[in-house]
């Protein structure tokens, strides 16, 4: 029953935003919020993606204070009834799950894996890379910067006194060009409030 009342609601929402964006398709939908790829009707046509659900206000908060590379950044908020959106630059729609996932599924196949080959996999998946393969050990090189990134994510958020509190593979977007960023920060939470 809750599910069917947010739909209701979602398609309320939806009549609301096609004034501002054009909604292409679904791209997930989570215990908390559905998210679209969308394009703006009023300006660049540039893909975007919209997080709606119920409870963003926390999640915008935080968003808008982080401006680090591996951080999805967010371009605006938008509200209709009871309803929130968060808009953010689509980057791509692959996790670091995603990733595990395929590398599990394909470690007995004969064909090439993501484990074997991480940037050749990519690349045959059209993603680019900017930078240039080192001649040994890429894998784990790839990984560890990969990590590193994420660290580093993480640092300037505790800088700020802000935590994420739901750090997982789901919740680690490898964008298009190769970089892991973090997203999903509706948990996420401000602990300068609570000291």
């Amino acid at each position: 029953m809750e599910q069917l009342t947010f739909l209701t609601k979602l398609d309320q929402f939806e009549e609301d935003i096609n004034n501002q964006f054009e909604i292409v398709k679904e791209i997930s939908r989570g215990s908390f919020a559905t998210v679209f790829l969308a394009y703006p009707i009023h300006s660049i046509h540039q893909p975007l993606v919209l997080k709606i659900a119920t409870e963003l206000q926390n999640e915008w908060q935080i968003l808008r204070r982080l401006s680090h590379p591996q951080i999805i950044k967010v371009i605006s908020f938008h509200q209709s009834g009871s309803l929130q959106a968060i808009c953010m630059p689509f980057v791509g729609e692959l996790t670091m799950a995603g990733l595990i996932n395929h590398s599990r599924a394909n470690r007995n196949s004969p064909e090439r894996s993501i484990a074997d080959d991480p940037i050749s996999f990519l690349r045959d998946n059209g993603f680019e890379f900017e930078w240039n393969r080192p001649s040994r050990n890429y894998s784990d090189l790839m990984k560890i910067q990969q990590i590193i990134a994420v660290f580093r994510a993480l640092g300037h958020m505790h800088q700020l006194h802000l935590i994420h509190r739901d750090i997982k593979p789901a919740n680690i977007l490898i964008s298009f060009d190769g970089r892991p960023m973090l997203i999903d920060f509706n948990m996420a939470m401000d602990t300068f409030l609570y000291c």
